[in-house]
């Protein structure tokens, strides 16, 4: 799953609810990737309720791999992180060239030791 431009809006009750329920149902199962240029210590208040921001949050950090991108503006380059998207699909996840992924064998792909990546880490792409 993909919540790309992440923080752009306000939540509403409703959303804030469905988000979690979606996320509890993935959690450990299955990547979640977000792309965002708000910073994650601001999420909590992005969130604006404070259970269901403590469970959105710790769902979206459990064995996270956090990508912070700094500097320049990267829509002139952005490219580069269709690439840097596409060798980690290919490489991490087994992307074949339908576009579909799939892990090969059962289970997580890497040996599940802290710092590695799996098909059950979210990657956070914020810049």
């Amino acid at each position: 799953m993909l919540l790309s431009n992440w923080g752009l809006q306000p939540l509403s009750d409703d959303t804030r609810l469905a988000l979690l329920q979606i996320l509890e149902d993935r959690y450990v199962q299955k990547a979640t990737v977000v792309a965002s240029q708000l910073p994650v210590d601001k999420w909590h208040a992005y969130i604006n309720q404070p259970t269901l921001a403590d469970g959105i949050c710790d769902r979206l950090s459990a064995n996270e791999i956090r990508i912070e991108l700094r500097g320049q503006s990267l829509r002139k380059k952005i490219i580069w992180l269709v690439i840097l998207f596409l060798y980690i699909c290919t490489n991490i996840f087994n992307m074949d060239k339908t576009g579909t992924l799939s892990s090969g064998m059962p289970g997580t792909l890497s040996s599940g030791m802290p710092g590695t990546l799996s098909p059950k880490s979210p990657l956070m792409l914020l810049g």
